[in-house]
């Protein structure tokens, strides 16, 4: 042991040299950056999306840079017998070269962002050129036409996700930080190469060294220059991990450990897109906006420090969720699929513009007729498309390297017979916008159904016909409780968002937004009973956007109810709590869903004289007319008009 641990030392030697001088070249350049750039024009002055206040040197990125390459150059020529980690900063050195002039000259006389798109495109060809490109993916070769174009997409894709996460003080440096951190505890563990973890935490000490002058109140801004390299960097080297992985599992820890810069990216393409489609007038992908994750977070903090601090937090947490995840896989293979959940949860819970955006589209877009041909079509495809995914992500994760045939041919026993029963028992003749409950419990007790079967046909092929020449049937059946768990979890996930987005999507998006933005009506529910439930579907089903307001409880004299949650909201208390209920969180409006006794009606007109609340009566009952009124009724009903300037 001691032997083995003295061997690791030595090997990593290097990680307790070059990493603190760089940080130390950095933190002396940047030092020097924070006087020089402003004498030669080098200065952010504040306006429209920046958040800063007063002018403040900018391409400080430079510092960065230098300090980077002067480290590795130095430990290159140390490791003189690895010559090719030499190579390897050489290559990286070209087009970091062609992105820092791009970058500088941006900084300074601010670049067209198609100009700069050329220069990225330009480098994501020279890397593809010099070895760092996608070459080959789970040992399969890729071809030119698709290796060039996926490594062109991945350099423009991780350059631009720096580029824009780059908002506040200090963010952009200090999640390089924590993602290079990540990096490193990978490469040791997946191939102890202390070349590859050393440059990654020299990488980290030029990161920190500049990030003493540019967390909040930032003294200096990287600029485009700085966040530019950033992303270059992480492209060049999460591609050189990527490149030796053999199983889906290697790469997850790359990609997550860059996931909240990629994340921030792909919500700005989902909602500029959503957007133009919506509104051909609004402004294009390229265009800025102030919808970024971090401007979110800071609308809710109200401080740049807690908001880079809490993006750190993230940041960490996923890459070490990733870590833990993979490594754990042998011991307990459920661990992937509870971070991927995870995963899915959080994106969700930070997407909610995006969401809200898309529900609108949909409502305001798709015309009642199209929208359910679209959707009764659609499903079957949706259901492939989820119960494939499941496969794939089961074969590559489980299976890859313990079965001895084709993943075509586990997709025929995993996915087919499924899609067959659902198909025979009549799923797909249903309405899934406007399923009953009896619907969706026909469809969990089929793909039970469907488990149990295929369970028994992968038995029988293993028991009988040695078909899958397993090494061990933990990974079979494990793999299996991992494909019909994910895939119930998409299938039943789709239903229920397809039923959340009929009935409480867009208002509850909608709040949740505006929620930071606007100071919303705030209602209160008097009456916890049916009639309640009735009014709150009513509320959230036909007036989404009509008057939007914020429900904070529910009012019921009932005592069994007190402190008890009905339909997704807290028993606040009764009529007689009225006046302490108001002193500590005030109300707009009251409205009236049940039958009320002679002293509960009292109290509440007593207590309407002396605030400014309104008060509404809601009724659910039956209103018959004569055929000559037939038409008034009918018109009664309509569905109200969505008012467009709501939403701005």
């Amino acid at each position: 042991m001691w032997q083995e641990i003295g061997d690791f030392c030595g090997r990593h030697l290097s990680l307790l040299i070059y990493p603190p001088a760089a940080v130390l070249i950095s933190a002396v350049l940047t030092w020097g950056c924070v006087r020089l750039m402003p004498r030669i024009g080098m200065v952010d002055i504040p306006r429209g999306r920046h958040a800063h206040a007063k002018p403040t040197p900018l391409g400080g990125g430079i510092a960065i840079i230098i300090a980077f390459f002067v480290v590795s150059f130095a430990f290159a020529v140390e490791r003189q017998s690895q010559p090719e980690l030499l190579r390897l900063i050489g290559h990286f050195a070209l087009p970091a070269a062609v992105i820092t002039v791009t970058g500088l000259l941006d900084d300074r006389y601010e670049l067209s962002s198609w100009l700069k798109l050329l220069a990225q495109i330009f480098v994501g060809v020279m890397i593809y050129y010099l070895g760092g490109g996608f070459y080959k993916l789970f040992n399969y070769a890729l071809p030119v036409y698709v290796g060039l174009p996926l490594t062109v997409c991945w350099v423009i894709g991780i350059i631009n996700a720096f580029n824009l996460i780059d908002g506040l003080d200090g963010l952009a440096a200090g999640l390089s930080c924590v993602s290079s951190l990540t990096l490193t505890v990978w490469g040791m563990i997946i191939a102890p190469n202390a070349g590859y973890t050393t440059l990654s935490m020299i990488f980290c000490g030029a990161c920190l060294g500049f990030l003493f002058f540019n967390f909040s109140p930032a003294r200096i801004f990287m600029g485009d220059t700085g966040s530019m390299f950033l992303g270059l960097f992480f492209a060049f080297l999460c591609n050189k991990y990527t490149s030796r992985a053999v199983t889906l599992s290697a790469l997850v820890v790359p990609l997550l450990a860059i996931g909240v810069p990629i994340f921030d990216v792909f919500l700005a393409i989902w909602r500029r897109v959503v957007r133009r489609i919506a509104d051909p007038e609004a402004a294009g992908i390229m265009s800025g906006d102030h919808d970024h994750l971090h401007h979110r977070v800071m609308k809710r903090t109200g401080s740049q420090r807690k908001t880079a601090l809490l993006l750190y937090l993230l940041m960490a947490v996923i890459g070490i969720g990733a870590i833990c995840a993979v490594a754990l896989k042998g011991i307990f293979p459920g661990a992937i699929y509870i971070v991927l959940l995870l995963g899915v949860f959080l994106a969700i819970r930070l997407a909610d513009v995006e969401l809200l955006d898309s529900f609108g589209c949909i409502v305001k877009g798709l015309h009642r007729p199209n929208r359910r041909l679209l959707l009764v079509i659609a499903h079957p495809l949706i259901d492939y498309a989820l119960i494939s995914f499941s496969y794939v992500m089961t074969y590559y994760l489980f299976l890859d390297s313990e079965l001895e045939f084709p993943g075509a041919y586990g997709y025929l026993v995993f996915c087919i017979p499924l899609m067959l029963i659902l198909y025979a028992y009549g799923i797909y003749g249903t309405y899934w916008l406007r399923a009953g409950i009896n619907r969706s419990y026909k469809l969990f007790k089929m793909l039970l159904l469907g488990g149990f079967l295929e369970l028994a046909v992968i038995w029988g092929l293993d028991r009988y016909c040695g078909f899958f020449s397993v090494s061990s049937n933990d990974y079979l059946y494990g793999g299996f409780v991992f494909f019909f768990l994910l895939m119930l979890t998409l299938v039943a996930g789709e239903r229920f968002f397809m039923r959340y987005l009929e009935s409480f999507g867009l208002r509850s998006f909608y709040l949740r937004v505006k929620a930071v933005d606007e100071d919303l009506m705030s209602l209160v529910i008097v009456g916890g009973g049916v009639s309640c439930r009735l009014y709150v579907q009513n509320l959230f089903c036909r007036n989404y956007l009509k008057r939007p307001a914020r429900i904070l409880g529910i009012v019921d004299d009932d005592p069994a109810l007190r402190h008890l949650n009905v339909y997704g909201f807290q028993v606040l208390g009764n009529t007689g709590d009225l006046e302490q209920l108001y002193a500590a969180r005030p109300f707009d409006i009251m409205v009236v869903t049940t039958a009320l006794s002679e002293a509960a009606r009292l109290r509440i007109e007593e207590f309407v004289r002396h605030h400014p609340v309104e008060i509404g009566v809601f009724r659910a009952d039956t209103h018959m007319c004569m055929p000559d009124d037939l038409a008034m009724a009918v018109e009664s009903l309509a569905e109200p008009e969505i008012d467009d300037s709501s939403d701005k």
